[in-house]
């Protein structure tokens, strides 16, 4: 059966309300670390982390940012905090070729978000973005269309002839607001991606796969306006789980109904 048989991987991000100090992180991996009674610790246990310096790009440009990285778990978690956000990455792919185990954005937020708090809070700043984004790639293999028919498919409308197109792609945002405790409601961006990705490679042979991205994320405009409390970010989770499962479940079933169509079945 097709699914995420490349990659899958979840990320949580915290924007600061103010700028940490680098100095400070090397010693709260610890605080991050800490496993909530009652949850799986899906080996996120963060130990010595370096300090490594990345390239950002901004509206002004691109420039390079200091961050210090964690890795855990044979690799499977990865933690990159700068001096204004907090990502951290999970790779479920390669952790169910790990242990045979599915592992959802739930269980990884659950894991790992009490300690994200924890840390910001020793650090003494706060939080004026979330995000939560899940990123998947199924080679199609098993599927009885192309990745770029898939896209059209979802898509694009007749007389668009589908099989004409080796590499496609659609980003769509829209719009919500969500109540999470504050006096209005806050803008929220709920953006989803699928592509057809064609690569042709130097022995001569093409490669395609199908490329998916759900974010889902406080707009920046607000970004000035508002200070989340844990309440307010543990609220933006509880919706915002919610939607990518929903998001997520409908790309799974839109393969297995491609497969469906193909067997009659």
């Amino acid at each position: 059966m097709a699914g995420f048989d490349r990659s899958l991987k979840y990320q949580i991000g915290l924007f600061y309300a103010g700028q940490a100090n680098l100095t400070e992180l090397h010693s709260i991996g610890k605080t991050m670390s800490a496993c909530p009674p009652g949850v799986s610790r899906f080996g996120f246990r963060l130990g010595v982390p370096t300090q490594q310096t990345l390239a950002v790009q901004t509206p002004g440009g691109q420039m390079s940012v200091p961050v210090v990285i964690w890795k855990a778990g044979s690799g499977v978690w990865e933690v990159v905090m700068g001096p204004e956000r907090l990502d951290v990455f999970f790779d479920a792919r390669g952790y169910q070729d790990l242990t045979d185990e599915e592992v959802g954005f739930q269980s990884v937020r659950a894991r790992v978000l009490p300690g994200l708090l924890a840390a910001i809070k020793t650090l003494g700043i706060g939080a004026y973005r979330v995000a939560g984004v899940i990123n998947g790639e199924c080679s199609c293999e098993e599927t009885t269309r192309s990745p770029s028919e898939i896209v059209v498919g979802r898509y694009v409308k007749p007389p668009f002839d589908e099989g004409d197109v080796p590499d496609v792609g659609v980003r769509i945002n829209c719009r919500d607001a969500w109540n999470l405790g504050g006096a209005t409601p806050t803008t929220i961006n709920r953006i989803s991606t699928l592509e057809a990705v064609y690569l042709f490679g130097p022995d001569g042979t093409a490669a395609t796969s199908l490329k998916w991205q759900a974010d889902v994320n406080t707009a920046p405009e607000a970004l000035l306006a508002v200070s989340f409390e844990d309440e307010s970010i543990e609220k933006f989770f509880d919706l915002a789980t919610t939607w990518l499962d929903v998001e997520k479940q409908d790309v799974l079933d839109s393969l297995r109904d491609d497969e469906d169509a193909g067997t009659g079945g």
